[in-house]
């Protein structure tokens, strides 16, 4: 079947927009030198400042998402110590001036080097051209623009922003696919094992909504190849 080609299209443009839009509001709360501050010669570019973990080209934010009241931007960006560990952070549009904020920082919750993931979550980053490590993936949760889903380590986490409140949802670590919020943000679902979970935001309340996944049935993913494809 013929995909349409303006909605297939569209979807590229988008993102490229929001991360222009994220990379142009960073870059503007930026610290900029001063023509009295300005060097008097360029440093030698090295193979030790190379292949250090800032990048030459600095922290480039990515995956940045508009709140779904419009009032906030977040996006993912490298962490000071090192470029390859993402970070969340945030931007309040409502402000005048909004200044970039970090919302959490990975290594304040896990070791990143320590992190192992399965097969399945390295197979779905790689399908997003997601490099690094840490908070890798977010997403919205409910329509109020207030708080954000995020897998970190084998957990699940929902972090408010107004009260920096962070709760961890699930209790046993372990991998955990597609975590998603309801539109309500009262509840969040993920694949674990090939089947549906539930629970509240609070952590409360889990449960297992199918059971019968086997190595070659799995509930609430697509199959291989509709995920190789279609992403």
């Amino acid at each position: 079947m013929t995909k349409p080609a303006g909605r297939m299209a569209s979807r590229p443009l988008l993102e490229f927009g929001t991360l222009a839009l994220a990379a142009a509001l960073v870059a503007c709360h930026a610290p900029r030198q001063t023509e009295t501050q300005l060097p008097t010669s360029a440093p030698q570019l090295t193979l030790e400042r190379i292949h250090q973990g800032e990048p030459l080209w600095g922290r480039s934010p990515r995956g940045a998402e508009f709140s779904p009241d419009g009032s906030r931007l977040t996006f993912l960006r490298g962490s000071v110590g090192d470029a390859n560990v993402l970070d969340l952070w945030g931007l309040d549009l409502t402000q005048p001036a909004p200044a970039p904020q970090l919302l959490v920082a990975a290594s304040s919750l896990v070791d990143p080097d320590n992190v192992k993931l399965s097969e399945e979550e390295r197979m779905a980053l790689e399908r997003k051209r997601m490099g690094g490590r840490g908070i890798t993936s977010y997403h919205w949760c409910g329509n109020q623009g207030k708080r954000l889903l995020f897998p970190l380590g084998g957990h699940l986490y929902v972090y408010d922003i107004p009260s920096a409140a962070l709760t961890k949802v699930t209790a046993v670590e372990a991998p955990r696919l597609d975590p998603r919020c309801s539109p309500l943000g009262t509840f969040v679902s993920w694949i674990e094992g090939g089947n549906v979970h539930v629970a509240k935001t609070d952590g409360t309340g889990a449960m297992t909504v199918t059971t019968e996944a086997t190595e070659t049935r799995k509930f609430g993913v697509a199959e291989f190849v509709a995920q190789e494809e279609m992403g």
